[in-house]
């Protein structure tokens, strides 16, 4: 296993400790961008969302003890603590109903998120976020023309006119693509191998 990606069993283990400073960084430097992810996907303000996150990760420090594998995944402990504090936050904010009016799911009168909406957002949101790190590595594996007639494919431009615009020939683009589709695939599965447990 790349060394860049320790089990993150082991990484929530790590941060647990409150004086594991290098683990509580990684794990921030890990989840601090799926959480702007979500707060993006519940509208939250840009002028909220800096101070929000910080928020979220401070309740994350505090609660990660509380944290049972057993008892959920960490994915849907996360969206919990997440939603608990946004809700918290914006009515501490003294502007609950105005932003409660720009959240884009229903809102039950206890206050908290419709649980399968969140739900829903969270996986779409999470499939993204592995989607966007599996990108990444690629970039480390693959550059130039390979990773052009890849997104040509994402972008759905024929091999043809991929080939035209790289200056490449069609045999290119789907050799290219092909060899840039397989490490895709097994980035995606290790990262979830890896991340959903």
């Amino acid at each position: 296993m790349n060394s860049e990606w320790k089990t993150r069993k082991t990484l929530i283990q790590r941060a647990k400790n409150p004086s594991d400073e290098e683990a509580w960084h990684e794990f921030v430097s890990f989840y601090k961008m799926f959480i702007y992810y979500l707060l993006h996907r519940m509208n939250v303000t840009i002028e909220d969302m800096d101070d929000l996150v910080q928020e979220i990760l401070v309740t994350l420090w505090r609660k990660l003890n509380y944290y049972k594998s057993e008892e959920a995944k960490f994915r849907t402990w996360l969206s919990t603590v997440i939603r608990n504090t946004t809700l918290t936050f914006l009515k501490r904010q003294g502007a609950y109903k105005a932003k409660k009016d720009k959240l884009q799911y229903d809102i039950k009168l206890s206050g908290t998120f419709s649980e399968p909406e969140m739900d829903r957002i969270v996986e779409r949101e999470w499939k993204n976020y592995i989607t966007n790190l599996a990108m990444q590595r690629l970039k480390k594996v693959f550059a130039g023309n390979a990773l052009a007639a890849f997104q040509s494919g994402i972008d759905g431009l024929s091999a043809e006119k991929a080939a035209q615009n790289l200056g490449i020939s069609v045999d290119s683009i789907y050799t290219l693509r092909g060899r840039v589709k397989k490490r895709f695939i097994r980035e995606i599965k290790f990262l979830m191998n890896e991340l959903e447990f």
